[in-house]
């Protein structure tokens, strides 16, 4: 008998290596839980770290560890509880969303800029490449800098383009690309897709992205490694997500006997 589909999903998307259950945790209340009001039960996230594998003794003690944080805070409800995001934690959540699901493009432009010296290391849309030399998807707009345009036929040297992505992050990208490949053949073979499944996909697929791209600057992708996988990355988990819209909430939680703390 075959296994159930999120089982294959966890295996696809993870390797059967779990990241740690604090930073899943992250990434599902970023995805399911960024409306205004909107709570997460614990049922539903017994049912979610069920079908993921996240035992429920680690799911308690991830919990607490954001509540401590400042990240989400939780009430009880009768025999249940309920969990949403802090302030900082939405505010957070809601600066990352542009990047992470593609609803910002990745820029077209990028500039060159060396300074007479040190330059400002809060410049918020580039990397320093050297003390005094800033790669950026903005004009710093500064007399103290001599400012250029990388245009698509640029060719950085390889040891620019690994400041930009360092190769353990390169790697990573491309390990998950291949991960994504399998994963769109496996949705594309199932017969069924049920609300638990749906739910596994995109958590897992936003968080393997994610720990990809908030690690690199938005910049354009002709500046990064020659291996570099953003576009394809970028075009599955948009495709995906597309495809499988956020799951009903209360209908997850339906599926869980379990009640997390």
């Amino acid at each position: 008998m075959s296994q159930p589909l999120h089982q294959d999903l966890v295996r696809c998307l993870t390797e059967e290596t779990l990241p740690p259950v604090w930073s899943l945790l992250v990434t599902v209340f970023g995805d399911l839980a960024q409306a205004p009001g909107a709570q997460v039960s614990g049922r539903a996230l017994s049912s979610l770290g069920d079908a993921i594998g996240v035992k429920p003794a680690a799911l308690r003690v991830a919990l607490h560890r954001l509540r401590k944080d400042g990240w989400i805070e939780s009430r009880r409800s009768g025999r249940g509880s309920f969990h949403q995001l802090t302030e900082t934690g939405l505010q957070q959540s809601i600066a990352a969303t542009p990047r992470i699901y593609g609803t910002a493009r990745p820029s077209a432009e990028a500039y060159l800029s060396v300074f007479d010296r040190m330059g400002d290391k809060t410049f918020p849309e580039g990397v320093w490449v050297m003390p005094n030399t800033l790669i950026s998807a903005a004009d710093p707009l500064s007399g103290n800098a001599f400012t250029t345009p990388l245009s698509p036929d640029s060719r950085l040297p390889e040891w620019m383009c690994e400041k930009i992505c360092p190769r353990e992050t390169l790697a990573q990208a491309i390990a998950f690309a291949e991960r994504l490949d399998r994963c769109v053949r496996l949705m594309e073979e199932a017969r069924a897709v049920s609300v638990r499944d749906i739910a596994v996909l995109r958590v897992l697929v936003v968080h393997g992205w994610r720990r990809i791209v908030l690690k690199v600057p938005a910049l354009p992708d002709h500046l990064f490694p020659e291996l570099w996988p953003g576009h394809t990355c970028r075009g599955h988990v948009r495709q995906l997500l597309l495809d499988y819209p956020r799951v009903d909430l209360a209908e997850l939680g339906a599926l869980s006997g379990v009640e997390s703390s």
